[in-house]
């Protein structure tokens, strides 16, 4: 037998939503619970995950690739840095914890960069700070 969870998401939020309201926790459905809290917290994680390793790609690529920088990169870094501004100044936690983050994202965005750039001549560790990273005025040269 399928829980309302399975069929009727949102029926099965608004009413989790009811019974914490009421204060009826011995009805809760406490083991999706958990794993929907967890899960909400696993996306703000990757949701700043992928906004910094699009970042970092971009200034590895602006970097190593002069030819191909113009207005529409800056554009692009400019509201990148935006979005995960926001996101860390909501997230205290996940920016405690950003150079972690940092480390493990520029794995995948020098990947990325090799394979866009067609050559593995690139630096084995990220060659930007965090302030660098987030700094809407800093374009390596």
């Amino acid at each position: 037998m399928s829980s309302r969870y399975e069929t009727d998401y949102y029926g099965w939020v608004k009413e989790q939503a009811e019974l914490l309201a009421t204060k009826r926790f011995e009805e809760l459905d406490l083991p999706m619970l958990e794993e929907e809290i967890l899960s909400l917290a696993w996306n703000q994680k990757k949701y700043v995950e992928y906004h910094l390793k699009s970042l970092i790609f971009y200034l590895l690529l602006w970097q190593f690739q002069p030819y191909w920088r113009g207005r529409e990169w800056k554009g692009a870094m400019s509201l990148l840095r935006l979005d995960l501004q926001h996101e860390l100044e909501d997230n205290k936690t996940l920016k405690d914890n950003i150079q972690d983050s940092i480390k493990d994202c520029y794995r995948t965005s020098l990947y990325r960069a090799q394979r866009a750039m067609g050559h593995e001549d690139l630096p084995a560790q990220c060659p930007y700070t965090f302030d660098q990273i987030m700094n809407d005025t800093f374009y390596p040269e």
